[in-house]
């Protein structure tokens, strides 16, 4: 009984969720105002729409959708303005605005509906407060100065987000299909969806509202994998020579830990540690299944990259832009229902030195920006990898390598002049990781753990032969025997349990992790069963080795010229991309303070803009509170006062009378 229940009511659902696609309009995706504002027949469309989405849903699901509010991560939110203010947000005066607007939204309707509470207790309540605010919103702005608050709708789309309000809800709660259908559906209800989550990625103080009519430049980021901070040091590079006379050269940049190329290029597209983004190798694993994946076929598993972390292409859409990727790791990816506007991903047999398919890629981008309207595109090289790992990094080889990418710098320098993009296009090149000379016998004792433990009788499962690092899954019952025989191993291998990682690496702690942890000093390859390793230059070592550091350099309109800008961890570039785009960026693990005397912008952090509004607006009504509150107590006061000495002096009289 109770089973068919249950499918009575999720066909119930989906019922009503068609209903809701019928009255869906493009309207109450976005509303683009001009200075005029909306039109009249705008309004009405919208005002129509959100009025029939509000009364089906309150019908249908106003018993279904009682989930209490949470806080958010970072502190309570205790009245109804606080939680409106993080969401109304405008740049050009850099203040919370539309409170007037809410106020407005809050007295034709919603007042009947929390009358008496400070704030809303249900979900059911937001979605109401939503629904009057959303379209009062727009009535309101027509009434003021549309250049000052010329402010869209930019509506968040988010499988955490429609997971968490599932996850939240009480037993009659949405299925977690009919959350990720209806969600899209109401863009207003997305202010009640980051309200209730409490995941660390939930954006709870990013507003939802951004100014539409400032405009930014394009940008391009380009990556040449492994290419070694100093690889231009030994070899004639006159085109990135320039670069550092027209723009930025950093002296280098170090990468995150573990220093492997999709790990590092994730790192560097969404801003968090790897820890935190779960892309913790090159190959994605299973090890229940003992299945492992080459690293190019590792990029058409969205599964291993779509982790609940937004990369900036998908947060870049979600606010307006068009994004594409060329070949970079996690582009090719389904991000929750999301793709790339361009992605083209690397094909097994792709010819990673072909100078003249460098040079296509390039006019296919330039293309990408003036005849598609991308304003964001990364663009990706597999070499100086290739060439680092099958001769070493410090072999002539390696140098002709460079001799090409310097050329091909010079062809990127021409089609952006050719295709006009010159003033209006930002670009940034830089890399995943360094390059080292692996160490072999007779010049050292190579690692070989099969010398030291019976793989058979200790170990599941293993991710070994991959460069300087090593991850192992022990058999049940074995792991402190493999600890103990491992770290004592070779003096050139360090050996952790995985709770014991040093947590300056932001590594360990990510599910994917296994127990124990290996990585060799800078050269040791840490190779299991057998050496069979014939590269010759190799990375994945310990991110502090300047082996390891990698290029940086930027030019275009808003970047300085000719500077030389301090050594930066790649963290950093994520917040400075979503400046140059004019992106509200995600939760990240960067600042923008790092990287802000290389931009001729103001790049004042936004999170810490938000976050002092936020305080004042705290510290407004934690003032405005305790004035009411002396206020009330001094009326109070005069209240019982003034009567008494009025009673006082009337008895004073009536016994003078008797005297």
């Amino acid at each position: 009984m109770d089973s068919l229940q249950k499918e009575q009511e999720e066909e119930e659902d989906m019922s009503a969720i068609n209903v809701l696609r019928s009255l869906s309009t493009p309207a109450t995706n976005a509303l683009e105002l001009t200075d005029e504002g909306p039109s009249s027949s705008q309004k009405r469309l919208l005002e129509k729409s959100q009025k029939k989405q509000h009364n089906y849903i309150m019908q249908h699901f106003e018993k279904k959708l009682l989930i209490p509010i949470k806080t958010t991560k970072h502190k309570e939110i205790e009245t109804i303005e606080h939680f409106i203010s993080q969401h109304l947000y405008t740049k050009q005066q850099q203040n919370w605005n539309g409170m007037t607007a809410f106020w407005e939204g809050l007295s034709r309707g919603i007042k009947d509906k929390l009358a008496g509470k400070d704030l809303p207790s249900t979900l059911e309540d937001l979605i109401y407060l939503g629904s009057g605010f959303d379209i009062c919103f727009r009535e309101h702005l027509q009434e003021v100065n549309h250049e000052k608050t010329n402010i869209f709708l930019a509506p968040r789309y988010s499988r955490s987000l429609h997971h968490s309000a599932c996850q939240a809800s009480t037993k009659k709660s949405l299925t977690p299909a009919a959350c990720s259908t209806l969600i899209p559906q109401m863009p207003w209800l997305h202010i009640a969806m980051d309200f209730v989550t409490d995941l660390p990625n939930s954006p709870s103080n990013t507003p939802i509202f951004r100014n539409r009519k400032t405009t930014h430049n394009k940008l391009l980021v380009i990556s040449f994998d492994g290419f070694r901070w100093n690889y231009d040091q030994d070899v004639d590079t006159p085109l990135l020579d320039y670069l550092a006379e027209i723009g930025v050269k950093a002296k280098y940049i170090t990468p995150p830990y573990v220093t492997m190329t999709s790990p590092s290029h994730f790192t560097t597209i969404t801003g968090r540690w790897i820890e935190d983004h779960g892309v913790i190798h090159n190959m994605m694993f299973n090890p229940q299944t003992l299945r492992k994946f080459s690293i190019k076929a590792t990029q058409n598993m969205s599964e291993w990259w779509d982790n609940g972390v937004l990369p900036l292409w998908i947060t870049a859409q979600n606010q307006g832009l068009k994004a594409g990727s060329f070949h970079y790791p996690g582009g090719n990816a389904n991000y929750s229902g999301q793709t790339v506007y361009k992605a083209l991903a690397e094909a097994f047999d792709h010819p990673d030195g072909d100078e003249k398919e460098w040079r296509d890629n390039i006019d296919i981008v330039m293309k990408w920006f003036n005849e598609d309207g991308l304003d964001f595109v990364t663009l990706f090289y597999g070499e100086p990898d290739v060439t680092g790992h099958l001769h070493g990094p410090e072999t002539e080889q390696r140098r002709t390598i460079i001799k090409q990418i310097d050329r091909t710098i010079g062809y990127l320098l021409e089609a952006i002049e050719k295709n006009k993009l010159k003033d209006k296009l930002n670009v940034i090149i830089t890399s995943d990781h360094g390059m080292t000379t692996v160490k072999k016998e007779p010049d050292v004792k190579e690692i070989r753990l099969s010398d030291h433990i019976n793989f058979k009788d200790t170990v599941k499962f293993d991710i070994l032969d991959y460069g300087g690092f090593g991850m192992i899954l022990p058999k049940e019952g074995k792991e402190e025997e493999l600890y103990q025989a491992l770290k004592v191993a070779h003096p050139n291998l360090h050996v952790y349990k995985k709770q014991e990682f040093p947590e300056g690496f932001h590594y360990s702690k990510h599910e994917r992790v296994l127990p124990i942890l290996l990585y060799g000093d800078l050269g040791y390859s840490v190779n299991g069963r057998l050496i069979l390793y014939v590269n010759k230059g190799d990375h994945g070592f310990n991110n502090s080795e300047m082996d390891m550091k990698m290029i940086f350099r930027a030019f275009g309109p808003n970047f300085k010229k000719n500077y030389t800008a301090e050594p930066f961890d790649s963290i950093h570039i994520y917040p400075l991309m979503c400046k140059l785009l004019g992106v509200i960026p995600e939760p990240h693990n960067g600042s923008i303070t790092v990287t802000q005397n290389i931009t001729s912008m103001d790049v004042t952090e936004e999170s810490e803009q938000i976050n002092d509004n936020i305080q004042n607006s705290d510290a407004i009504f934690v003032a405005t509170y305790v004035l009411s509150s002396i206020c009330g107590v001094l009326l109070l006061f005069f209240l019982i006062y003034v009567p008494y000495t009025a009673v006082k002096r009337k008895k004073g009289k009536l016994e003078e009378c008797k005297s």
